[in-house]
Order: C-alpha cells, then structure tokens, then sequence
C-alpha cells in the first residue's frame, strides 16, 4: 500500500509539472462550468440531483434535526425565556430557565445605515442527539442559546425521540411548548415508542404518550411583561 500511494504521488507531481511546462500554450478562457463542477469537478456527489429531503435524512442519520416553529404574533415587546423540564416517572424533577432577550429584534434594508424593529415569528430548534447526551441550539433572527442536556437511559436498549409540538397560541406567562426529547419504554424484551407523531399541548393523546416514557425533556418558551 505504501509502495502505491508514493506512485500516486510521483504521478501526480509528474502531471503538475507538465501543465506547468505548457502553461504558456494554454489560453484563456473564462470558466463556463456551473459553481457545483467547479467546486466538484469530477462530480462524485451528483450535487445537481441532491434534494432538501435528502440532506435533511442525512442529518438524521447523524442525529441531527432542524425545525423551524412559528410563535407569536406579537403586538408589542415582551421578555422571552426558554425552559427546559426534565421528567421522570411523569414527575417534573428539574427545571432550568434560559433568557432568550426579547420578542423584538432590528434589522435594516441594503446598504443604508437605516434600522428597524419588527417582531419575530419563529423559532429554529437544532439538535442533536449523541449517546449519552441531547444538545440543543435555539435561535431568532437576535440571538441564539445552545443546552446541553444529559440521555439517561433506563434501559441498555432505550432510544430517544424528538417530537415537536402543534403551534399554538401563545398564552402570557405560561409555558408554550416547542418540542419534547421521549425515552422508549420497555415492553417485554422490546423497546416501544408510538403514537402520535406531533404532540399538543394540553392533548390527551399526548399526555398518554408521554405518560409511557419513563423519562423526557420538554423545551418550552415562556412569554412575560416587559415590566415584570
């Protein structure tokens, strides 16, 4: 193997050399391939053939997931928090507040040193789920702030899902959730995790479902007064 790859080496320095050699008999020409050949001359990756959904369910594979969740509308400034509660046994034993600034965030229009202000309408929610740990990135068009939070596995078999949640209407001062991160429950010698495929709040479907996980975080996004 050594032997082929210092061959692959002196071949290619051999070929170098020679383009070298006849650079001055190579004319100009303005590149008209399109930026993927360019980039990917050979086009060993088919970019031109690659769709959304495709690098989506390769971020799956590696457990990563991407949404994207409306909130608001909102007519005026107000405080935004995250909270993230940890459930075992169906019973809340950890709850953790992130300040997330404020619903408001500035922007401006081309190149003028004009700003304004408007309110944001979603949230984008990046995770990850590894073995032992669940990270979490949430962003608005302000700020972002990144949680990372710890897999307890009950079981040596049990797996966690992500689950987002129906947008709702915003309910001030109450806990507005955005997705849930569900441990399997073990059903003989299986692992089990079914039913609904997107949760609502105060849905008696989703509570059922939740109620079987033995252990799942729910981040949630907290409105308050300005004031307060």
């Amino acid at each position: 193997m050594r032997k082929t790859f210092l061959t692959l080496i002196i071949l290619g320095a051999l070929s170098i050399q020679h383009l070298i050699s006849q650079e001055e008999n190579i004319k100009y020409k303005k590149d008209p391939r399109p930026q993927r050949l360019k980039e990917d001359y050979r086009d060993q990756y088919k970019s031109n053939q690659i769709t959304t959904l495709d690098l989506l369910q390769a971020l799956a594979l590696s457990g990563i997931r991407i949404d994207k969740i409306p909130i608001g509308p909102f007519d005026k400034k107000y405080n935004l928090f995250i909270v993230v509660d940890e459930y075992k046994d169906g019973q809340i034993i950890k709850t953790e507040n992130l300040n997330f600034d404020t619903n408001r965030y500035y922007f401006k229009i081309g190149k003028g040193d004009k700003y304004y202000t408007d309110y944001i309408d979603q949230i984008k929610i990046i995770t990850r789920i590894e073995d032992t740990t669940f990270i979490a990135q949430l962003g608005s068009y302000a700020m972002f702030v990144q949680k990372k939070l710890i897999i307890k596995k009950y079981d040596k078999d049990a797996f966690y899902t992500l689950m987002p949640y129906t947008p709702i209407k915003w309910s001030i001062d109450e806990k507005n959730p955005l997705l849930a991160c569900v441990s399997s429950w073990k059903d003989g010698r299986h692992q089990r995790l079914c039913g609904v495929g997107d949760l609502t709040k105060n849905s008696e479907a989703s509570a059922n479902l939740l109620k079987t996980s033995p252990h799942y975080y729910i981040i949630s996004y907290l409105v308050k007064d300005i004031n307060k």
